[in-house]
C-alpha cells in the first residue's frame, strides 16, 4: 500500500521543482520545510538520485524506515540497508549488523539509521576527575559516525529534533561529514523562531557566518523583540520583522504546501463529573486531595500543572513508587519513596465519554485520538476497545498497533506525541482525529492532524478538540500555550508554606 502512495508522487510539478533545486545546488545542503503529506520522503530520495549520490545516510525514526525503503524501491534505486546493533523492524540482527559494518567501512550504498542510535553513538560518558572526593560523569562527543568515510548525501528527517543549539542531536548532525545534507520537517525549527538560525547554521555554517557575526546579530536583523529580565541580554524574540524573509534568503529552502488543508479543530465542550471536579478543585486549591482512603499530595509546585492536566482527563488513583534522587551531600543516588498516579480502565472519565459521543456522531468510522499522557492513552484504548500508540512502547508494539488499525482490526488508535510523527497510511482508512489533550510541544498537534489531512486522503478530514469547562483547557490559546502564572502562583504558595514551617 505504501509503495502505491510513493508512486503517486511521480508527476507533481512542485515536487519536481524542489528536487531540481536540491539536485542543481552547489551549496552544502538544503532545508525542506514542506507541509505534512506533501511528499518529503519522495523529494529526499529523488534528490539523492539526481545528485548521483553513491553513499547515502538517512537518519530518521525507525517507524518511517519502510516508507524510505519502499519509495527507493519504487524509484528503481538500490535496496535500503538498515543499520543497527540488534534486530530492527523485522530485519535480522545479523543483517542489520552487517549493514552497519559496511557503512562504517566506507562502502557505497543507501543506509538507514535511527536517530536514537546515531546520537547515542556520537556521544559517550566520561568519568570526570574527583572533585571534593566526588566523581561524576560527563557526556562528550565520540563521533563514531563522524570518523567514517564522508557521505555524499545525508537526510535528517523531522529535523526539529536537531534544532536547539544545546541538543546533542544538533551537535551530532553538525559534525557529521557529508557533501550535502537535507534537513526536513513541516516544522523544521520546532516552533521556536530562534531555531531558524541554529538549523541554518547546522546546514550552511560558512554561509551563516558570512552573513552574521553571531546569533544576536541575526536576531537583531531579523526578529522583533521585547524586554525580558531573564534573557541573557534582556531581549525575548516575539516574531519576525519580515515573516518568511530569512527562510527565503537561505541557499536552498523548499516548501511544498500540504496537499490537503488542515481543518481547524472543532471544540467539543465537556463538563467534569462531580467526582472529577472535586479531585481537580482540591488539587488546585490545596496541592493535595483525598482519593478513596488515601491522601494524594503534590510535593512540588512545578508538578501541579502536570497533575491538573491529568485530573482533566479523568479520575485517577495514587500509587506508591520508589524514585532515585541524588543526595546533595554525598553525591550518590538514593532510593526515596514517592507517589505517582494510574488511570484504571473503567473508572470515570468525562473525556472518554466525550470521545464515545463524537464517535456516535460518526458510526462505524475509525478515529485516532491524541493525548499528552501515555497512562491515559492505555486506559482510553481499553475503554474504547482500541489500541494504544505511545513512546513507552517498543517499536514492535507500535508497529503492531499501526498495522492492526490500518487493517481494520480495531477502529480506535489512542496515542501520544509518538503518533504525531512519521506515521503514513492512517489517512487511507481514517478521516477523524480527536484531540483529548495537547502535548507539551506545540508543533505536535498540527502534525497529529496531518495524520489524516495528508496526501492520499479521499474524504474531508474532521478534527475535534475536547475542552473541559472550568479547567486549564479554557486557558489554552490558539497557539496551544496556557495562561502564564498558574505554576508561578502555586510555587509562591509552596514557598510561603515552607517559610511558615521553618518559623
Amino acid at each position: 500500500m505504501r509503495s502505491q502512495v510513493a508512486k503517486e508522487f511521480d508527476h507533481d510539478p512542485l515536487q519536481e521543482d524542489a528536487i531540481k533545486q536540491i539536485g542543481d545546488s552547489f551549496a552544502s545542503g538544503a532545508i525542506n520545510g514542506s507541509g505534512t503529506g506533501a511528499g518529503k520522503t519522495y523529494v529526499a530520495v529523488r534528490g539523492g538520485q539526481v545528485r548521483d549520490a553513491e553513499r547515502v545516510l538517512i537518519i530518521a525514526q525507525p517507524k518511517v524506515m519502510r516508507n524510505f525503503m519502499e519509495t527507493l524501491e519504487s524509484l528503481g534505486g538500490p535496496p535500503l540497508r538498515p543499520c543497527a546493533n540488534a534486530k530492527f523492524r523485522g530485519i535480522p540482527a545479523s543483517e542489520a549488523k552487517a549493514n552497519k559494518a559496511a557503512c562504517m567501512a566506507g562502502e557505497p550504498g543507501w543506509y538507514f539509521v535511527s536517530r536514537e542510535l546515531f546520537q547515542r553513538e556520537m556521544w559517550r560518558m566520561r568519568t570526570v576527575k574527583p572533585r571534593n572526593g566526588k566523581t561524576s560523569k560527563k557526556a562528550e562527543m565520540f563521533r563514531s559516525w563522524d570518523k567514517v568515510k564522508p557521505f555524499d548525501y545525508v537526510v535528517y528527517d523531522e529535523c526539529q529534533m536537531a534544532a536547539s543549539p544545546k541538543a546533542k542531536s544538533t551537535k551530532s548532525l553538525r559534525h557529521l561529514r557529508a557533501d550535502f545534507k537535507v534537513a526536513q520537517s513541516a516544522d523544521w525549527f520546532g516552533g521556536e523562531i530562534a531555531n531558524q538560525y541554529h538549523v541554518a547554521k547546522t546546514i550552511w555554517e560558512s554561509w551563516v557566518d558570512d552573513q552574521y557575526e553571531d546569533f544576536t546579530d541575526w536576531r537583531d536583523e531579523n526578529c522583533t523583540t521585547k524586554y525580558d529580565h531573564f534573557a541573557f541580554d534582556k531581549k525575548e524574540i516575539t516574531g519576525e520583522i519580515w515573516p518568511g524573509f530569512f527562510a527565503a534568503s537561505m541557499p536552498v529552502y523548499v516548501r511544498i504546501p500540504s496537499p490537503i488543508k488542515k481543518p481547524p479543530p472543532e471544540r467539543h465542550y465537556v463538563e467534569l463529573s462531580s467526582q472529577e471536579r472535586k479531585l481537580y478543585d482540591e488539587l488546585k486549591k490545596n496541592m493535595a486531595a483525598e482519593i478513596g482512603d488515601e491522601l494524594f499530595i503534590v510535593e512540588h509546585a512545578h508538578t501541579l500543572f502536570m497533575r491538573l492536566r491529568e485530573a482533566n482527563l479523568g479520575t485517577f488513583r495514587p500509587i506508591d513508587v520508589v524514585r532515585k534522587v541524588r543526595n546533595r551531600e554525598s553525591g550518590k543516588m538514593e532510593e526515596v519513596p514517592g507517589q505517582s498516579i494510574e488511570f484504571v480502565p473503567g473508572d470515570k472519565s468525562s473525556t472518554v465519554d466525550a470521545i464515545r459521543e463524537i464517535m456516535g456522531d460518526h458510526p462505524g468510522e475509525p478515529v485516532i485520538v491524541l493525548t499528552h499522557s501515555s497512562k491515559f492513552a492505555n486506559k482510553a484504548a481499553v475503554d474504547l476497545g482500541g489500541l494504544a500508540y505511545t513512546g513507552a512502547q517498543t517499536e514492535t508494539q507500535k508497529a503492531e498497533a499501526e498495522r492492526a488499525f490500518i487493517a481494520g482490526e480495531v477502529s480506535v488508535l489512542v496515542g501520544t506525541e509518538a503518533m504525531a510523527e512519521g506515521l503514513d497510511g492512517l489517512q487511507a482508512v481514517c478521516r477523524i482525529a480527536i484531540i483529548a489533550s495537547r502535548p507539551g510541544k506545540n508543533y505536535m498537534t498540527p502534525q497529529f492532524i496531518g495524520r489524516v489531512a495528508r496526501r492520499g486522503q479521499e474524504r474531508e478530514p474532521q478534527v475535534y478538540e475536547i475542552v473541559r469547562e472550568g479547567t486549564l483547557d479554557e486557558l489554552i490559546k490558539k497557539n496551544g500555550k496556557t495562561e502564564p502564572g498558574v505554576v508561578e502562583r502555586a510555587l509562591k504558595k509552596e514557598l510561603m508554606l515552607t517559610k511558615a514551617k521553618s518559623l
